[in-house]
């Protein structure tokens, strides 16, 4: 199950690279057009981070962002050799950098439906002024999908709190897949489809 989940978070955050291109290239596009400043360089900084998370899910194989402890022993029993238990006091910072960690990814998928709404604006004047189809209005549908995997991950964000407490469908895999994997891969594919049919097409 991790590594359909990490494969399906490759997919997604790639296909979010592959957006941020296009706002990129929207924004040049305005600032050379209209002889305003977009500040369209700004979106090189997201489509490097968001490659380093696409590879970072790929490589590691985990189901979720706050796996700071994971991926650190991980690295240390290369140099060290097997991982020694932590002391209480460890353990409770480890799960403070899981719950930091994971709100910092929450904050990437915000920053997606934000740009899924810009899209909805830049497309609906495209498409005003060529005689489009709305395909524009799709994007509700992908921003939909897109809330819902960031709820799902708030939902898990918790679990970090109180593992031993967490109800067990929480730590479910299968339930991760179904709730978060599937409705961010489906959100992201309807806004790369969108955005290819005004822009590329």
């Amino acid at each position: 199950m991790n590594v359909v989940g990490a494969v399906m978070n490759f997919y997604s955050w790639g296909l979010a690279v592959v957006v941020i291109v296009f706002v990129y290239l929207i924004g040049r596009f305005f600032e050379e057009k209209a002889g305003q400043r977009s500040y369209y360089q700004v979106f090189l900084i997201p489509m490097v981070l968001l490659t380093l998370g696409a590879l970072r899910y790929l490589v590691y194989g985990q189901d979720f962002v706050g796996t700071c402890r994971a991926i650190c022993c991980s690295l240390g029993r290369r140099h060290h050799g097997p991982r020694q238990p932590l002391s209480p006091l460890a353990d409770g910072r480890w799960q403070e950098m899981n719950v930091v960690t994971a709100l910092l990814g929450s904050a990437g998928l915000i920053a997606l439906i934000y740009a899924t709404f810009f899209l909805v604006n830049v497309n609906q004047r495209i498409g005003a002024m060529t005689k489009m189809k709305p395909y524009y209005r799709w994007l509700y549908l992908a921003a939909f999908f897109q809330t819902i995997a960031l709820l799902i991950r708030l939902l898990r964000t918790s679990v970090f709190w109180a593992p031993q407490q967490a109800p067990p469908l929480l730590t479910s895999g299968f339930f991760y897949l179904a709730t978060y994997y599937v409705p961010l891969a489906v959100g992201m594919t309807i806004v790369l489809m969108v955005t290819v049919k005004y822009w590329a097409g």
